[in-house]
């Protein structure tokens, strides 16, 4: 028999009589074309090789059982593309050329447009936290009508004359400067949606926006030249905003410093405090505070300077001979926490104040340091990032290069939970360079991986991690069609401008999907380089878990972590790991377990790059029996707190008047024996020491059991007696719940007062443009949160004090209004935590006012609580024929509060009684907030 592999003969130039004659196959001929893109994929393949890749494709099942169409091309009166249709996407490369003729075989390339991920993470709580710049400047430059001013010369004079005054406005003037150096192109996007997010705050009178280069402001886009900041400026309301991380070139220091010392400056980095110093702003550090007046400048702010520095650069520059000339600046990173303290601090005289660096008039130069070896980089990433930075870059190593557009997209998809100081831990750590090409339709900066680098950080990818990279881009390219923030991008085209370089492998695919509809890409977008469209005989399949990974394992093992001791000790977490496939095999053995499905779970079986906090809430919702490993350290970890919390709201969850109480299977065990007076509430109301677990469980625990040899058949036992109640407890009815972000939820073992929830304060009272009649209009301002009930005494608007002392106790606050509240509650949307009311005792003159706590009083909101303000010294409210006498009491426009056990109303008739007052107010919120169960968020889908 002939081998088939075998050279096939050339043909004769007659053929023999029994053949028939096979017509010629034209050059678009979709059979040649396929054979001819085989052949070209530099594998080696024969006729047999093709012959099977063609049968194979043929044999495939389609999703829509409809032919094969060709890749990229969209048909007509179809809605559906076959999902193994894809195109492939090649990073950018400073050698692409447009409009040149290809010289070197390079492949040609049209522009499209695709959906490019968020560069500006958690940008809703970062607008939340800039609330105290909203503050209203009384005396504004517009005029407007005054209708009582008006009213009142009329009476008096009998001639109407309109009378105006100024109208509020917005405290400040923003301008916005965004540092263009080479090592900030990379923050590009993540400048451009800060602007946008700046500007949808409506905290400010103006924005405008302009860029440094060289040391000096140019205008960002049109023509004309923007005004700086002069040194002496006559206006005190202009807020300057650096963007900036510092990294390149130093000649913006003494522009920055003349700034700061005529208007209140800011200075704004996306890198990580903790690495400022090692990235070039290695300047002195201090904190700044207030000096109690609102928008002050920069020159204004007090602090403490560095022992280093001397005495002298305390003192206020330019103020005689022999000053300090250093001024203090307030720096912050992205995050709503940062933002928000320099906020407060500048706006409110938060006490904590606000981190801040000292400058002088002089432009230094930064600190050489010299680059580390690839192998170290890479290690030391390793051991001092984040793990949010670690998770990032080790999805990243599934390309050689990526767009920094593609790694939004993979933070945003993969690492939810990572910032922008996640992302900037890991571009500044050594590990890539940042390569920008000269064309203008090619200027996304490219992410090149270091030699060595890449291999290093891959070998923590697993094959499934990487398929999971893979298929999370081209889900977000192919579903976010619609998307406004866009990027344009190359696609192959032999009659394309541009040519894509030659060399490079794609580094990644996407379904057509994503170039179906041509969007508008914005001027400022960048550009990267895609592939030929090709169709795939066969198509990565879809990953999903494991169906064994999706039943509900019988217990979760809830264990604190231990700390190696020395650089090269022992994991002291694998005795528990041990502990773990102990109670697992006798569970197994004890219990009716179905093949395939987990005996229980612990945290050291989630994969490398696997989403950590889903994966953990995922199981807290299914697990049918919770085992806490009791140590002094597990009651000391916020973690475990946490996992505790979430597991038991699944049984709070379901109690209901109709329904009895179920308890949630908790079966304690004993790792390290705790003084039974250090022990939570929730934890010692559960049996943990009993005597059939044996005599030296209670005196030892299960670590003293497991460490000692002698001890071993107790220790036995001991785990025995154990699965043997995970058993018994896994019988009982206890239903699966929703998933619970157990990073959003308080921890078990802390007291109500110290609950991570955020305290939402909320302003119930007029405004001087709705004002009851017979009310002191000097009390009151254009916003609810400007009532100052015991003017003049004590001027400072209510809600402020009650802020800041909030603060001090250590509560998480967040400024609300009793709008946004009513409407939360009326599309449906859960109590996000207690809620303190500082409500107006005349508020309810007002029908609208009345209408909305009505509304909030129907909703049953746990942890609702009231302080009613007024002033017994307003001599109106005691006056028969005033309207004021009849003003019903909050009491009866909240029946539902009223009616509460613990009367949730706190009657505040002084300032001075507020220090009392206020930690009584925020216990019973807090302990009513505890009692009555709240829903825990959810994790963001």
């Amino acid at each position: 028999m002939p081998d088939p592999r075998a050279p096939v003969p050339e043909p004769s130039a007659s053929p023999p009589p029994d053949a028939v004659e096979e017509p010629a196959r034209r050059p678009d001929d979709p059979l040649l074309a396929v054979v001819t893109m085989l052949l070209g994929l530099g594998r080696k393949l024969d006729a047999v090789a093709i012959s099977e890749v063609l049968w194979l494709a043929a044999r495939h099942p389609r999703p829509d059982g409809s032919p094969s169409k060709r890749a990229g091309v969209p048909q007509a009166g179809h809605g559906r593309v076959d999902p193994r249709e894809k195109v492939g996407l090649w990073a950018p490369s400073p050698e692409s050329r447009t409009g040149a003729p290809s010289v070197s075989g390079g492949l040609r390339g049209r522009k499209v447009a695709l959906p490019r991920g968020s560069a500006l993470p958690r940008a809703r709580e970062i607008a939340r936290s800039l609330r105290p710049l909203r503050r209203s400047w009384r005396s504004g430059r517009q005029l407007r009508l005054d209708i009582d001013a008006t009213v009142s010369a009329y009476a008096r004079t009998e001639e109407l004359l309109p009378v105006f005054r100024p109208a509020p406005e917005r405290w400040f003037d923003l301008r916005v400067f965004i540092d263009r150096s080479p090592t900030m192109s990379v923050w590009s996007d993540t400048a451009e949606e800060l602007v946008r997010m700046l500007a949808r705050t409506g905290a400010f009178r103006t924005l405008r926006v302009g860029r440094i280069a060289s040391g000096r402001p140019t205008p960002a886009t049109g023509p004309g030249r923007l005004p700086t900041v002069p040194a002496r400026s006559p206006q005190p309301r202009r807020l300057v905003l650096v963007f900036s991380d510092c990294a390149g070139d130093r000649r913006w220091e003494p522009l920055l410093h003349e700034w700061a010392i005529s208007s209140p400056t800011l200075l704004v980095n996306p890198l990580p405090p903790r690495i400022w110093r090692y990235s070039g702003l290695d300047l002195p550090a201090v904190r700044v505070t207030s000096p109690r007046t609102p928008g002050s400048r920069n020159t204004e702010l007090r602090y403490t300077a560095p022992p280093l520095l001397g005495d002298g650069a305390s003192a206020v520059p330019d103020s005689g001979p022999g000053v300090s000339p250093w001024v203090p600046v307030p720096v912050t990173s992205l995050s709503p926490r940062s933002v928000g303290l320099w906020a407060r601090t500048l706006m409110r005289a938060a006490p904590e104040g606000c981190e801040a660096i000292l400058l002088t008039g002089r432009s230094l130069p930064p600190t050489a340091v010299a680059a580390p070896p690839t192998g170290n980089a890479v290690e030391a990433f390793l051991h001092r990032a984040s793990t949010e930075a670690i998770r990032l870059a080790v999805f990243a190593s599934s390309y050689p290069a990526l767009p920094a557009e593609l790694l939004n997209v993979i933070r945003q998809e993969l690492v939810p939970e990572a910032d922008v100081a996640d992302m900037a831990e890991f571009v500044v750590a050594g590990l890539v360079s940042p390569q920008t090409s000269p064309e203008p339709g090619l200027s996304s900066p490219l992410l090149r991986f270091e030699n060595g680098v890449r291999e290093r950080l891959a070998s923590r990818l697993g094959v499934r991690d990487a398929a999971r990279v893979h298929d999370a881009v081209d889900a977000f390219l192919s579903s976010n069609t619609a998307a406004r923030g866009r990027f344009p991008a190359l696609v192959a085209d032999p009659a394309g401008s541009t040519e894509i370089s030659p060399g490079t492998a794609p580094i990644t695919e996407i379904s057509p999907d994503a170039l179906r509809e041509p969007a508008q890409v914005e001027p400022s977008g960048h550009t990267v380089a895609l592939g030929p469209s090709v169709e795939r005989s066969s198509a990565r399949p879809v990953r999903s878990r494991p169906a064994a990974e999706m039943e509900r394992p019988y217990f979760f093992l809830s264990y604190a972590r231990t700390p190696r001791y020395g650089q090269d000790g022992q994991d002291a977490d694998l005795w528990v790991e041990r502990l773990f496939r102990d109670l697992c095999g006798h569970v197994l053995a004890i219990g009716d377990i179905p093949t395939g499905v987990p005996a229980g779970f612990m945290d050291r079986e989630i994969r490398s790059g696997e989403n950590w906090s889903e994966r953990l809430s995922e199981v807290l919702s299914r697990c049918r029996v919770f085992v806490p490993l009791y140590s002094p350290r597990y009651f000391a970890s916020e973690t475990c707190g946490r996992e505790w919390y979430a597991f038991k709201t699944r049984a709070d969850r379901r109690r209901s008047p109709g329904r009895p109480p179920v308890d949630a299977p908790i079966v304690p065990a004993l790792w390290v024996p705790v003084p039974a007076g250090e022990l939570p509430d929730v934890a010692s109301r559960l049996p943990y020491a009993e005597r059939d677990f044996g005599e030296r469980y209670a005196t030892d625990g299960l670590y003293g059991l497991i460490k000692l040899r002698h001890f071993a058949e107790q220790y036995e036992r001991a785990v025995y007696e154990l699965a043997k109640r995970i058993v018994a407890a896994a019988g009982t009815s206890f239903e699966d719940g929703p998933p619970i972000d157990y990073r959003t939820v308080p921890s078990a073992f802390h007291s109500p007062l110290h609950q991570p929830d955020t305290l939402r304060i909320a302003v119930a009272a007029p405004t001087r443009h709705n004002l009851p009649g017979g009310l002191d209009p000097s009390r009151y301002g254009d916003t609810p949160e400007e009532w100052s009930p015991y003017s003049p005494t004590s001027p400072r608007p209510l809600a402020d004090t009650v802020i800041d002392l909030a603060f001090r106790l250590n509560s998480q606050v967040d400024v609300s209004t009793l709008a946004e509240e009513v409407e939360r509650i009326v599309g449906g949307r859960p109590s996000p935590g207690p809620l303190l009311l500082l409500v107006d005792r005349w508020a309810l003159l007002l029908p609208e006012l009345r209408d909305q706590l009505a509304r909030l009083d129907a909703a049953r909101e746990p942890g609702t609580t009231v302080i009613v303000g007024w002033n017994p010294q307003d001599g109106r409210a005691g006056q028969p024929n005033s309207p004021m006498a009849h003003a019903p009491a909050p009491e009866q426009a909240m029946p539902n509060l009223a009616d509460r056990k613990i009367s949730p109303f706190f009657p505040l008739r002084a300032p001075e009684g507020l220090t009392s007052l206020l930690p009584r107010a925020l216990e019973a919120a807090y302990h009513a907030y505890s009692r009555e169960s709240p829903s825990p968020r959810r994790p963001s889908q």
